[in-house]
Order: structure tokens, then C-alpha cells, then sequence
């Protein structure tokens, strides 16, 4: 078959040559979804006419700066986390300079002070799977 043979061919006899060596469940699914894709088409929206490259770069721009904006943000979680660590342990330290004259507060206090510290890291810990991070 010549390349005139190809061009001359109808669309319909493409398909039917095509599908002739497929099995006949998966061709009924190929029948199915083009005849489906038929119908709904790849129409153009009014917006998709109107796009130009410049709106192309405004986007990718825009995403840039959104990304920038992104990491910074998880930079400056970063440092609230650790402003807030770094708070706590001040304040234990304080605790237990304060009572350490009487060791029967202190372990009232560092019982509960080390339960909250290993509930806080599972939480983060747990929450930080979640996200995915």
C-alpha cells in the first residue's frame, strides 16, 4: 500500500483496519471512549482563544513568585518552631533552678513537663506524616 493508498483512505476504514486485530473486549472499550469523545469533542473555550504567550509568562511568573513565597513561609515556620522550643526549655530551666531546693515539686514538675515534651514531639512528628514532608 502507497502513501496515495494512505491519504485516500477514509477516517472510517483507518479505524476498522485498526481495530481488526484487537480482542473484542478491548475493542468495545476503544469503540466506546472515541465514540463518547466524539460526542463531548475538544471544543475551544473562549478563554483558550485568547491566551498569548504573555499570559503564558504572567502565569509561570506568578507561579515562581508563589513558590518563593512558599519557602519562605516553611523558613520562617521553621524559626517560630524553634523560638518556641527554645522557650520552653528556658522556662524548665527556670523551674528547676527555682524548686531546687525542694525535690518532691520537682518531680511533680518534671513528670508532667517531660510527658507534654514527648506528647508535643509525637504530634509534630504525626502531623509532619500527614503533610507529606
Amino acid at each position: 500500500m502507497d502513501n496515495e493508498d494512505l491519504v485516500h483512505k477514509s477516517e472510517e476504514d483507518t479505524k476498522t483496519e485498526f481495530l481488526d486485530g484487537i480482542p473484542k473486549e478491548v475493542r468495545r472499550v476503544i469503540q466506546s471512549t472515541t465514540s463518547f469523545m466524539g460526542m463531548t469533542g475538544s471544543r475551544e473555550s473562549s478563554i483558550e482563544k485568547k491566551i498569548t504567550p504573555e499570559h503564558i509568562d504572567k502565569m509561570l511568573d506568578n507561579e515562581r513568585i508563589g513558590m518563593q513565597l512558599q519557602a519562605k513561609d516553611e523558613k520562617n515556620h521553621r524559626y517560630f518552631l524553634f523560638g518556641i522550643v527554645l522557650v520552653l526549655a528556658v522556662l524548665a530551666v527556670f523551674v528547676l533552678i527555682l524548686f531546687r531546693s525542694q525535690p518532691e515539686m520537682i518531680s511533680q514538675i518534671v513528670i508532667p513537663m517531660i510527658t507534654g515534651i514527648v506528647g508535643a514531639a509525637g504530634g509534630y512528628g504525626y502531623g509532619k506524616s500527614k503533610r507529606g514532608e
